[in-house]
């Protein structure tokens, strides 16, 4: 994530227990992420992963057609 927008490629950063302020990359990026109230995640271990498992394919499918947009 942190190279492809560094090398000016578009990217789709999927966030979940990771904190999207401190992880996000420069340069054009689309983020998809969730809010379900524990994240971003400050547990060793997270045994659940409800932030990632609220991400549909669709909302990945939606962010990446979107900054696909954006670059034609």
């Amino acid at each position: 994530m942190h190279i492809a927008s560094l090398m000016e490629i578009p990217v789709v950063a999927i966030y979940g227990p990771t904190d999207p302020i401190v992880n996000e990359p420069f340069g054009l990026h689309k983020k998809v992420r969730m809010e379900v109230g524990c994240n971003p995640c400050r547990k060793p271990s997270c045994k659940e992963l409800t932030c990632l498992k609220n991400i549909k394919v669709d909302d990945v499918f939606e962010a990446t057609k979107e900054i696909l947009s954006l670059t034609i």
